[in-house]
């Protein structure tokens, strides 16, 4: 993903949520530990974007986000897993976490209803009707210009 796109994007969903409120740690920032838990089943995806966002609401003369724990995107988790665990100042994490279990959340269902259904139809003799997946004979992926199929040969 471009990155600028990927900063700008980020600072949009940041400002959507906090407006024009002023992120200020104070002269004593003061620094927790915090940890993001699966309260379901599913798949992780959204680890690129967790220290970004963090990062674009510390300023400069507070010490920036150090990640301990981050699960890869594409991990199954269950509830109870630790999904992220690291070190912020309190106030970045007060204004920050909810874009960023915002995105996690989304971009999770994503990939688990992705995932289901990719289980469900594992195993059938259904296929990839993209044309832009090259399959063996480089034409579109099941798609055969030589063999008349049906509608009924293509999962929609």
């Amino acid at each position: 993903m471009n990155e600028v796109y990927l900063k700008r994007k980020l600072e949009e969903f940041l400002l959507e949520d906090l407006g024009s409120l002023e992120v200020d740690s104070g002269h004593n920032p003061e620094y927790v530990t915090a940890r993001i838990v699966a309260q379901d089943v599913g798949i992780f995806c959204g680890r690129r974007f967790i220290k970004p966002a963090f990062d674009l609401l510390t300023p400069h003369d507070v010490y920036p986000l150090d990640m301990f724990q981050l699960l890869y995107d594409g991990t199954l988790f269950s509830p109870g897993d630790v999904l992220a665990e690291f070190r912020v100042e309190k106030e970045i994490l007060r204004n920050g976490i909810r874009t960023v279990l915002n995105l996690l959340s989304h971009l999770s269902g994503i990939a688990s209803n992705t995932r289901m259904k990719v289980n469900e139809i594992h195993g059938t003799n259904s296929h990839n009707a993209n044309p832009r997946e090259k399959g063996r004979k480089g034409e579109g992926a099941g798609l055969d210009r030589n063999k008349k199929r049906s509608w009924k040969d293509h999962v929609f």
